[in-house]
């Protein structure tokens, strides 16, 4: 089909209990509201909203990841690892982004597209601090422009982020100090909704 029409064509299947309130992804709600579903029976397949629960459990998981990545960072320039540290501090400086963007009910977003919507609706009303800008940049800019054949979904950092990936690694940990509050309280807020 892709060769056909230059539309490529995804098949993806989905566990039922993904399709529980509160476990719903932003791509699954996404996908399913973009795609053609095949469903087995008659009835069509209800709309998924991405509800409160499913932001917060979202939020949850990168929130652990994020946490992990502090270590893993720190463990990889260490031992000179910098493509690694660089990978992972842009990774987190996003998940972060994207945690705080999930909880407004803001979906359709995906790497940079999500540092900048992040500074859009977070940083210039300032709800969250402009000390994060620095992150936000330096994070964008890890993205590599995405040639013909590139993996969009998980691309190595570009050159001058493993150049600078020890910077990344100190702009992650503000991105962490300024953002991680805001989510948790989000949370809290939506948890008690």
């Amino acid at each position: 089909v892709a060769r056909r029409t230059g539309v490529r064509v995804e098949a993806w299947t989905v566990a039922s209990a993904d399709l529980r309130q509160g476990r719903h992804t932003p791509m699954l709600v996404d996908a399913l509201a973009d795609g053609v579903p095949l469903w087995p029976d008659s009835n069509p397949l209800p709309p998924l909203p991405f509800t409160p629960a499913d932001a917060c459990f979202c939020a949850g998981c990168l929130l652990e990841w994020v946490s992990a990545g502090a270590r893993a960072s720190a463990r990889e320039l260490a031992a000179g690892r910098l493509q690694r540290a660089a990978q992972r501090a842009r990774d987190d400086i996003t998940r972060l982004a994207t945690a705080a963007l999930l909880l407004t009910g803001d979906t359709r977003h995906r790497q940079v597209g999500s540092l900048r919507r992040f500074e859009q609706r977070f940083v210039r009303p300032r709800v969250i601090s402009a000390r994060v800008v620095a992150a936000l940049a330096w994070a964008a800019s890890a993205y590599p422009e995405q040639g013909a054949g590139a993996d969009p979904r998980r691309p190595p950092p570009a050159p001058e982020a493993v150049a600078s990936a020890e910077l990344g690694c100190d702009l992650a940990a503000i991105m962490r100090r300024e953002t991680v509050p805001w989510i948790v309280s989000r949370m809290g807020e939506l948890k008690n909704w």
